[in-house]
């Protein structure tokens, strides 16, 4: 194989594999990220032509149920930036940081900036439904917040989501098109703010 056979072929198994990560419901990491990790403070970020999702002020819970609420808004606030960023073709993926950190903050970074790179067209967005929920205790440098950390388990629905690729055509979507996932949601004292810390595959669909 030549070196522009090679390179032909190179990019066309890379568009693949990002097709295979930004398409599907994939767009979350399906790995575990440490719950007890600061959250990142989120930078000043501008949009123009939508209007631009924003955190909730949030106080430190005082029970179980106001954690599970206010991580349950913040699950929803960091699945409408997704849905922005992406529609907007990957655009300023950093405003992300105001609703994830970690891992799930960086691989929605690098998918965001190889679907700007390739071309994708997003339009419409994914649905996450919250299925149920518990909190536990947060370990925040060394000091104890009682319902600190949440984790909610929720259904991944892309199927209101449709992408084109550059060329116009339309890539193979997935299977499973709404996946059932575990998402890690922490407390961070010092921001007063909850970020999305981990989200892991509980491997069963939700249709």
């Amino acid at each position: 194989m030549n070196s522009l056979a090679k390179a032909t072929d190179f990019r066309s198994r890379r568009a693949s594999a990002v097709t295979s990560l930004a398409v599907m419901s994939v767009l979350f990491l399906a790995g575990c990220a440490d719950a007890g990790a600061e959250p990142k403070s989120p930078p000043t970020a501008t949009t123009t032509g939508t209007s631009t999702p924003t955190a909730a002020a949030a106080v430190v819970p005082a029970s179980a149920d106001e954690a599970v609420t206010q991580a349950t808004a913040t699950l929803q606030e960091y699945t409408a930036m997704l849905n922005l960023i992406f529609n907007e073709g990957g655009a300023n993926p950093e405003r992300i940081d105001a609703y994830a950190g970690g891992v799930v903050r960086d691989q929605v970074v690098l998918d965001a900036r190889q679907v700007a790179e390739l071309g994708y067209q997003f339009d419409g967005g994914i649905v996450a439904t919250v299925e149920s929920g518990y909190a536990g205790e947060l370990q925040a440098d060394g000091e104890p917040i009682e319902f600190g950390s949440v984790h909610l388990i929720f259904c991944n629905d892309s199927t209101g989501r449709s992408v084109v690729q550059s060329d116009g055509s339309v890539p193979p979507l997935p299977a499973d098109r709404a996946p059932r996932y575990d998402a890690g949601i922490s407390f961070d004292p010092v921001t007063m703010s909850w970020s999305l810390q981990s989200l892991t595959s509980v491997g069963t669909s939700c249709i």
